[in-house]
């Protein structure tokens, strides 16, 4: 099995950390109404699948979850 070395520890922002940002701001009503649930959106066409992630990298204001 595969076992990653010098592997930096990551963490995910906390809630609150994360409704401090302008994408938390937006997501966060969407993400009250389903509690406990995760959604993605599938992309078919792999130049609208690119062209969003770079949208999102661009938005990010603290972290990349890739």
């Amino acid at each position: 099995m595969f076992k990653p070395r010098d592997r930096s520890v990551s963490t995910a922002l906390s809630v609150e950390a994360s409704n401090a940002t302008h994408l938390g701001r937006i997501l966060s009503p969407k993400l009250a109404a389903h509690p406990g649930e995760s959604g993605f959106i599938t992309l078919g066409d792999a130049h609208d699948a690119f062209a969003a992630r770079i949208v999102l990298a661009q938005k990010a204001e603290r972290t990349l979850d890739i």
